[in-house]
């Protein structure tokens, strides 16, 4: 699976632009006062203004290329604070094959950027912003994860991911997660309670196919593109 398109609500459009255009690097590609678009290598990821009660926070993962980890975490910490849990900072996934390491950015949103062993990417030069190759997970906070993940493998012909229980479920692959969590469930690896927010995303995939969820502010598209 992978994540071509990516909209988010947030209170801090303003802070969101300049905190990821001008400290993180990335590529501003439109801009309104109700919008911000930045290309996150294949994903075009949106920041769009909420005038709504609350203030919506996220996660979300970037991948990078798997042997960066070291570069990406000196990087990372030279432009915004690592978060940690007991300590450490950067943490390993026996389970995924992967190693992680997380931020928050002015909204609140968890990020994390992941190296994923399992894939063969690489891209030249000091690590920088143009190593950020595709948002590679979104949070989807349910009361019935279960459910959720069925709808998702329906709609979209996906597969679970890894070790799922009734609290997180991953569903798609490497390229790209629905990361299904139990409403309220915290988020690694902080103690901030997922949160249901509105998310639209468009996937790539072999056929058409559209997702509304009743009581989910989830709008999920799959757009067609050839395997060819």
């Amino acid at each position: 699976m992978r994540i071509a398109a990516l909209s988010l609500r947030t209170r801090h459009l303003d802070e969101l632009r300049a905190f990821y255009a001008d400290i993180i690097g990335l590529p501003l590609l439109a801009e309104s006062p109700q919008s911000a678009t930045f290309g996150v290598g294949m994903t075009q990821m949106t920041f769009a203004r909420s005038a709504a009660v609350g203030d919506p926070t996220y996660h979300f993962a970037f991948n990078i290329p798997p042997r960066t980890i070291s570069e990406a975490k000196a990087w990372l910490s030279s432009r915004v604070p690592l978060l940690d849990q007991a300590g450490e900072d950067q943490f390993h996934s026996e389970n995924w094959n992967a190693d992680n390491i997380y931020f928050r950015d002015p909204a609140g949103n968890i990020g994390e950027l992941i190296a994923r062993h399992t894939l063969s990417d690489e891209l030249p030069g000091p690590f920088g912003a143009q190593h950020l190759m595709c948002v590679s997970e979104i949070g989807l906070p349910a009361p019935d994860v279960p459910e959720l993940v069925r709808r998702l493998i329906e709609a979209f012909d996906l597969a679970r991911y890894g070790e799922a229980s009734n609290t997180f479920s991953p569903v798609g692959d490497e390229c790209g997660l629905f990361i299904v969590v139990r409403e309220g469930r915290p988020w690694f690896p902080t103690d901030s309670a997922a949160e249901l927010h509105a998310v639209s995303a468009v996937i790539q995939g072999a056929s058409e196919a559209n997702l509304s969820l009743a009581g989910l502010p989830y709008d999920i598209r799959q757009r067609r593109v050839s395997l060819a």
